[in-house]
């Protein structure tokens, strides 16, 4: 049981790096380059929906909330899928 559980997870690993090179591949992308350190900007703007049609917004100090945060956010969802969504067979949504 034990051995066929270890042989599971190195087969599932192979498979995720195999998966990985695949992607960066198709990508253009150096697989084996080094991964650039993340620095978060000081201030970000934070939109949580919080239920049907109702959301919180928080950008620094300042908070607002409401149905109208929520158009707002879905406004902005809306227009990052239209310019970025693709399927999976490469179609624009």
């Amino acid at each position: 049981m034990v051995q066929t559980l270890e042989s599971e997870v190195t087969r599932r690993m192979q498979r995720a790096e195999f998966l990985a090179q695949a992607r960066a591949a198709a990508e253009g992308i150096d697989a084996g380059a080094a991964l650039r350190s993340y620095r978060p900007k000081a201030r970000s703007l934070y939109l949580l929906a919080c239920g049907p049609k109702y959301a919180i917004a928080s950008w620094g100090r300042c908070s607002a909330e409401g149905p109208w945060v929520w158009s707002w956010k879905d406004w902005i969802d809306r227009r990052f899928i239209r310019r970025f969504g693709v399927l999976s067979a490469g179609r624009k949504l």
